[in-house]
């Protein structure tokens, strides 16, 4: 592995038995004009996104890899289910006041 200055992103990694997530902030995923990409099977809390592992997650590390941003995953494994599949499922309107207020600095 070739070693370079860039920082590591380092993004903890939700998984159970069945399935697993990857949570983002949403300022990355808006960053990235990703917003309208990722799907229903992805689920939201407060500023964060839990990204589906088998198609919205390769979504987003697909572009930072593009980007050449270098990335690791810290895993957090429940052996029931875990707490993201508690979360309201990702649609661009359930977006929270903070990611709004974001998008309108963006805009502005």
């Amino acid at each position: 592995m070739k070693t370079t200055n860039k920082e590591t992103k380092i993004y903890n990694f939700f998984e159970d038995p069945g399935h697993g997530w990857v949570e983002v902030d949403i300022k990355e995923i808006l960053n990235l004009n990703l917003e309208n990409k990722i799907s229903g099977c992805s689920y939201i809390n407060k500023n964060k996104v839990y990204l589906e592992e088998d198609g919205d997650a390769s979504i987003f590390f697909n572009t930072l890899k593009a980007k050449g941003v270098l990335f690791e995953f810290k895993v957090i494994y429940d052996k029931g289910l875990s707490i993201v599949r508690y979360y309201p499922p990702y649609n661009i309107n359930s977006l929270n006041a903070e990611a709004k207020k974001f998008i309108n600095e963006i805009v502005e």
